[in-house]
């Protein structure tokens, strides 16, 4: 018996005698498969997760943490019991659960489970260069900026969370691929869903309310990704967004976006709206439209216009009754489009759209 790490190993005797045999006949024995441990918080969840290995889940029980935490393992999973929450307030610490590799490595297989995370200055999560994720059953309460922040990942899905009080995005996914985000609900914040500069993301059967967009679709200038593309906006109610945009940051292209909106696509390709519930938003229930000419000159390999894309099978119904003054000079209404790229629509005829009528998809 011997220590290693904190964690008491007893040899398998089978185990020796084989690899002893194997040996003397000249061949080797193959590794053993990495196993499994479970570490439960005593102390604080940092130094839990320092102790870990691949394969590894730590268990935080209930009570309220009071730090910020940073995952530089693969293979954990790292699960928040019913009443964990971690609780950023007095901290001024940016981020609740960091998640990156060290030196730019990146990881693999990370899921994060459970937790009430909040007050945290800029994100409750932030997993960044990481292959293989699952971010799940979390709430998410007055992260300024976003609750849920993926940048540069892939393979990923979000789902069964509830993310209130971001001023910028309640779920935002960036720069990544093959994305899954489903079963979410997100409120009261400025977007409730952001996809931009991704591509394969499938936005499935969340609500999203009470946010100044429920759910928008962008590509902007600037950065390395330059396109935003197939995306799925699917199953989803997207209703009663009426919050004003408070945004007034001259930097920020969402701060141009004008409240009230419950889908907006902003120049992606081959965006598909289908089957989503679309209702009582203040501005307009579906708008596409082109990267607005002030930005797209700023980057001149980002394609300002939504191509492909197509919009059908959804219900919408009483958006535009009261619309932001920032959508000007197009009128409020179900569906607005300005006429750019070459989305196709599948629209019920008591809908109010802009022009009348639009391309139809048949």
């Amino acid at each position: 018996m011997f220590t290693l790490l904190g964690r008491s190993i007893r040899p398998d005797v089978t185990l020796v005698l084989l690899s002893a045999l194997l040996a003397a006949h000249g061949l080797a024995a193959q590794p053993a498969a990495a196993s499994s441990n479970t570490i439960t918080v005593t102390t604080t969840i940092q130094a839990a997760v320092d102790a870990a290995a691949p394969g590894d889940t730590i268990r935080v029980p209930a009570g309220v943490y009071e730090e910020a935490v940073t995952i530089t393992t693969s293979g954990l999973t790292l699960v928040g019991e019913p009443g964990a929450v971690l609780d950023g307030t007095r901290l001024g610490a940016q981020v609740g659960i960091r998640v990156r590799g060290v030196s730019g490595a990146r990881l693999a297989d990370i899921t994060i489970q459970g937790f009430e995370i909040r007050g945290y200055s800029l994100s409750g999560v932030l997993v960044r260069g990481v292959d293989g994720f699952r971010i799940t059953g979390g709430n998410y309460i007055d992260n300024p900026l976003y609750g849920i922040f993926p940048v540069a990942t892939t393979d990923g899905r979000i789902d069964h969370n509830t993310v209130r009080g971001s001023f910028d995005s309640g779920i935002y996914i960036g720069q990544s691929t093959d994305i899954l985000i489903d079963g979410n609900v997100v409120h009261d914040n400025t977007v409730g869903i952001e996809v931009e500069l991704a591509s394969r993301v499938t936005v499935r059967d969340n609500v999203a309310t009470a946010n100044s967009v429920g759910a928008i679709i962008f590509v902007i200038p600037g950065r390395a990704v330059k396109v935003t593309e197939d995306i799925l906006i699917e199953g989803n109610t997207l209703s009663g967004n009426r919050r004003p945009n408070t945004n007034t940051d001259a930097d920020e292209l969402l701060a141009a976006v004008p409240g009230g909106i419950g889908v907006l696509n902003v120049g992606g390709d081959r965006v598909t709206l289908r089957g989503n519930t679309v209702s009582g938003n203040a501005s307009a229930g579906i708008g596409v439209i082109s990267l607005p000419p002030e930005y797209a000159a700023l980057d001149p390999q980002v394609d300002a216009r939504p191509d492909g894309g197509v919009v059908s099978g959804n219900t919408v119904a009483g958006n535009g009754t009261s619309p932001d003054p920032r959508l000007a000079p197009f009128p409020g209404g179900d569906i607005v489009w300005d006429g750019s790229g070459t989305t196709c629509f599948d629209v019920r005829k008591s809908a109010s759209t802009f022009p009348a009528p639009l391309p139809t998809c048949h």
